[in-house]
């Protein structure tokens, strides 16, 4: 009866944990263990109960043929942004640099037409006003950028194109805003003069302050969260 059972290795072991206390013993200890085993129950059937059934003793018994259990692969640990390798990825860079360049586009497009257009028409606005409207107006410009190029690129509806873009990083607009205003009010002091070439040359400095100070903080964003400014 003992020597008719299957092999060990072709039993799992669920199969195992269903054997009688001989059956374990066989697929354990062997044969010759079981027969012993087997004369013992014959005469003392007491000596079953000792051997006793169940997934603690089958383990013991079992122990040299314990499969063990799939670990999942140990997870990644984040890289800290106060490390230097945090800093130099360049394709995370270059991404950074496209994102934080199409919000300058249409940061600048709507902050100097309105900043223009209001000191042509209403100049007898105080300067921190029109400048204050112009920032407003940089920041609603470049989400209508925004929300232009999800709905041609990405196509998306207009609607969830916009909230969308509405939803991005406000704070890297308002930094890139706050920053390329004041570099140019400390250099033409808030006079937009589109023949000037001095002014344009000013412009374009206070514009690369803007972009420099938006520039980590959107790489940050995208590198720990995978979140782009657009």
């Amino acid at each position: 009866m003992i020597r008719s059972l299957q092999s060990p290795r072709s039993l799992c072991w669920s199969q195992r944990l269903k054997r009688s206390p001989v059956q374990l013993v066989w697929l354990c200890k062997g044969p010759s263990q079981a027969n012993r085993l087997l004369q013992r129950s014959i005469n003392q059937p007491a000596q079953l109960d000792t051997i006793g059934s169940g997934q603690e003793k089958a383990t013991k018994c079992c122990g040299g043929h314990k499969a063990s259990a799939p670990s999942d692969p140990p997870l990644r640990r984040p890289e800290s942004p106060q490390s230097l390798s945090f800093w130099t990825s360049n394709s995370t860079w270059h991404r950074a640099s496209s994102n934080t360049l199409r919000c300058l586009l249409g940061c600048t497009l709507g902050d100097f037409s309105s900043m223009f257009y209001l000191q042509t028409h209403y100049a007898h606005l105080a300067p921190h006003i029109i400048m204050s409207l112009s920032m407003a107006a940089g920041i609603a410009s470049s989400v209508l950028l925004e929300t232009a190029v999800l709905r041609s690129w990405e196509g998306m509806t207009t609607q969830r194109a916009f909230r969308t873009a509405v939803g991005m990083s406000m704070i890297s607009m308002v930094v890139m805003e706050s920053v390329e205003n004041g570099v140019d009010w400390w250099l033409t002091g808030g006079v937009v003069e589109l023949g000037s070439a001095v002014f344009w040359g000013k412009a374009a400095f206070a514009m690369a302050c803007g972009f420099g100070a938006a520039l980590p903080y959107n790489y940050w964003r995208l590198r720990a969260f995978g979140k782009a400014c657009h």
